[in-house]
């Protein structure tokens, strides 16, 4: 075989290796990866939010989300996901939003392991009965939020940081659950956007 099938050949080999990676983290997205490779395998061009935050699509989207927003850095790439939930219409009790927060959280257990569970409610709150539980996030004094750590004990790859799953409220009938991931390039990453934004004083 000539030298020129031999680099053809190699060529394959690494655009395939690159695809399997590419689709082995959370919805088919890698740490580091750049906007052009993200418009590349979804066909859809990033939104840009801000300086380093998009509106994207994803190669494996997930019926429970309706939009994914991702941080990235010009140097570092990816390294922040975020998947918003759909809407779901509940009473003050909030059932329907608690369930699809359980369900979530155990599919990702079977996965990363148990989660540390924060479900809080602040201290002298006036909305501490069962039917205020939707208005205690509404005043914001309420919160429930299920996490990932090496340090807690999650089975986390080495490119994941942390994962946590909670809960948001546009009123007290009507909330929606939110994932993210945070890989381990993230603190390097916005440090970087830190001291890029102090330079201009």
């Amino acid at each position: 075989m000539g030298s020129r099938s031999n680099a053809i050949v190699v060529a394959i080999l690494f655009l395939s290796f690159a695809t399997v990676g590419a689709n082995a983290g959370p919805f088919g997205l890698e740490m580091g990866m750049t906007l052009e490779q993200i418009e590349s395998l979804t066909g859809v061009k990033p939104v840009s939010l801000d300086n380093s935050t998009y509106n994207i699509s994803v190669p494996k989207p997930h019926s429970m989300f309706e939009q994914y927003v991702a941080r990235i850095s010009p140097t570092l790439g990816l390294y922040w996901i975020k998947a918003v939930g759909h809407d779901i219409s509940t009473s003050g009790y909030g059932s329907e939003v608690r369930s699809a927060f359980n369900d979530l959280r155990r599919s990702l257990e079977t996965t990363y392991g148990p989660s540390k569970i924060y479900d809080v409610l602040l201290p002298k709150s006036i909305w501490d009965e069962p039917g205020d539980w939707m208005m205690g996030f509404v005043v914001k004094e309420r919160y429930l939020i299920a996490s990932w750590t090496k340090e807690d004990g999650a089975k986390l790859p080495d490119y994941i940081k942390d994962i946590a799953i909670g809960v948001s409220v546009k009123s007290k009938t009507m909330g929606w659950v939110g994932l993210d991931y945070s890989f381990s390039n993230m603190d390097e990453a916005e440090a970087q956007a830190k001291a890029a934004e102090s330079s201009v004083f």
